[in-house]
């Protein structure tokens, strides 16, 4: 069992207390449009503030997306950070294209040099992939390489670490969605778009993480859309950003699953793909071609 499932499984059981392509941005419009039907509350507009203390016995107040993201900080902070020789992901990819279900499986693993690993697992009639290359670090776009020293040493403060990756924001066009080119300005959903990469697969530390937490829970453009599933059933809070929604596991502030939708508008098609984070950590396990 992943670590992921085994610490959602735990959780889950526990009394509840009080991470190349970047995900593909949408036309400002269309994720708008997407959230309001979703019944969706922007974080950092004050949408969805507690109230007033509700009267003995009345009903548990709704889940408040800011709370739920100070929490998962909170989450962050007090995770260990771990060690190993590698940063390793697995995960399954599941893209969906009128009609027809594509699913692959695979891992990657990056070492403190910056050499990066993927391996495509086994299926049948095939004796799956492994390459490696010389990439420099975590990528969070095809130009945006950070070094995993560079990683570690991140602002712990939500303003600065929030700053950080506004800086980082060099949208090409090749990261942006043909659809709207104005969407390549849109440096504010980019910006949450990178904190919420860097939790989910970049090996950054916990007090980092917890900023990342932290700094999102501020921002406008992040939409609380409340209780979700994941394709492998575990449990957790939804949030989207432009065109993309991410199931986080705020009880240990793991990210189980992004969801991309992008409308080509020329054509009609509608491409669905959802990466479903099955294990995300260090660990001395050498690279190695996965299994089916």
């Amino acid at each position: 069992m992943s670590q992921i499932d085994q610490e959602t499984r735990a959780t889950e059981r526990a009394p509840r207390r009080s991470p190349k392509r970047r995900p593909v941005l949408l036309a400002t419009a269309l994720a708008a449009a997407t959230a309001v039907a979703a019944g969706a509350v922007a974080v950092g507009s004050g949408g969805g503030k507690a109230g007033p203390p509700a009267p003995s016995g009345a009903p548990t107040p709704a889940l408040d997306g800011t709370r739920v993201l100070l929490a998962a900080a909170t989450t962050a902070a007090n995770r260990p950070d771990g060690s190993g020789a590698y940063w390793h992901v697995r995960a399954t990819d599941k893209t969906e294209v009128r009609g027809k279900s594509f699913t692959q499986s695979y891992e990657t693993w990056l070492d403190k040099s910056g050499t990066y690993w993927r391996g495509v697992a086994k299926k049948p009639g095939t004796s799956g992939a492994l390459n490696h290359w010389r990439q420099g670090g975590y990528a969070f776009s095809d130009e945006d390489v950070v070094s995993v020293a560079r990683l570690r040493a991140l602002p712990t403060q939500p303003k600065a670490l929030a700053a950080w990756a506004a800086a980082l924001n060099k949208i090409r066009s090749g990261d942006a969605s043909p659809d709207d080119p104005t969407v390549r300005n849109d440096f504010s959903a980019y910006t949450a778009v990178v904190l919420i990469d860097l939790l989910a697969e970049a090996p950054a530390p916990p007090k980092v993480r917890s900023a990342a937490y932290r700094a999102l829970a501020t921002m406008d453009r992040v939409r609380f859309l409340g209780p979700a599933k994941d394709p492998r059933g575990r449990t957790g809070q939804a949030f989207r950003i432009a065109g993309s929604s991410y199931i986080v596991d705020t009880r240990t502030s793991l990210v189980l699953s992004v969801t991309t939708a992008p409308v080509n508008k020329q054509t009609a098609k509608t491409r669905t793909k959802t990466k479903v984070l099955v294990d995300v950590g260090w660990t001395d396990t050498r690279p190695h071609v996965p299994a089916s």
